[in-house]
């Protein structure tokens, strides 16, 4: 498969997410990746010039991304959610208990503050919850790759795998909100 063949894939499910949700986007391309060894950024060519302002959510075909932190006239930068600084209110999808996904760097990120008696599984959903006003409810964050609960203690350990390989993203869509 030749690389043009590859980035009309990519652009296709992009094309199809962007009819599934009930949110106006701008599509990006990604133009620069990581420029400091303290944050898990990258950049993207859309910037006020193109609607978009700072806490937008951004994403790809597969799920959150991040959000915009930084903005130009026409080039933004994203806080991919793998980022020690991010931190998502988040649902499990199927049991629905609450926690907030913070970013563990190479190592993914972590489910927090939810209670060792709730139901988690290795592979559950992880899901935004809505709840913060900064991203939609219902994208998708990643999945369930281990859980651990001890013997004492209020909240179970677990770890989550993103949605998105971010390191492998060229293009993405930015959810435009409403400001006010």
């Amino acid at each position: 498969m030749c690389i043009r063949d590859r980035e009309c894939m990519r652009l296709r499910k992009l094309v199809g997410l962007k009819g599934k949700t009930n949110h106006p986007t701008v599509a990006a391309r990604v133009v620069g990746g990581k420029q400091s060894p303290l944050f898990e950024t990258i950049l993207i060519d859309k910037g006020s010039s193109h609607g978009i302002s700072i806490d937008m959510p951004v994403m790809t075909a597969y799920g959150l991304l991040g959000r915009i932190t930084e903005v130009s006239w026409n080039v933004s930068r994203v806080l991919l959610l793998i980022d020690y600084n991010s931190n998502i209110d988040a649902l499990i999808q199927r049991s629905r208990a609450h926690g907030i996904l913070q970013g563990s760097g190479e190592k993914g990120c972590r489910l927090k503050f939810v209670q060792r008696t709730e139901d988690v599984k290795i592979g559950d959903a992880i899901i935004t919850s809505g709840l913060a006003g900064v991203f939609p409810k219902g994208l998708l964050l990643g999945t369930v790759r281990n859980v651990e609960k001890e013997e004492t203690g209020l909240f179970q350990e677990i770890w989550v795998s993103p949605a998105e390989y971010v390191t492998r993203v060229e293009e993405v869509l930015v959810i435009i909100k409403e400001s006010g």
